[in-house]
């Protein structure tokens, strides 16, 4: 199992953004301030889930931009998770977060 896509939307500095992985090795590489840390607490995000120390998104995690003047704060944050070549072990834990797709490939989103 790995994760092979991420899409964010209103996430910290990300208003939208779609990540592919591959399932060997990533890097994520940048100057600062280019969202690397929201890309990585955004699969912290995931992983946490049901862990001694979840993470949690709070209000300052919602985008904010200026349009026309005004700052307008996002109402809604999504996070796609896209995995692939998850087992039947895997599907069974990740059950709750599925939504199962017909595809060629084992291909799951949570």
């Amino acid at each position: 199992m790995f994760l092979s896509k991420l899409h964010i939307e209103n996430y910290r500095g990300i208003k939208d953004f779609t990540l592919h992985f591959d399932p060997k090795l990533n890097v994520l590489i940048g100057p600062n301030g280019k969202n690397k840390t929201a890309i990585i607490d955004a699969i912290r995000l995931f992983y946490s889930k049901g862990t001694q120390q979840p993470l949690y998104v709070t209000q300052d995690d919602f985008h904010v931009e200026m349009m026309d003047g005004v700052t307008v704060q996002s109402e809604e944050i999504n996070i796609v998770y896209d995995f692939d070549d998850l087992s039947e072990e895997q599907e069974g834990l990740f059950y709750q977060y599925l939504i199962l797709e017909k595809t060629t490939t084992r291909s799951r989103h949570a």
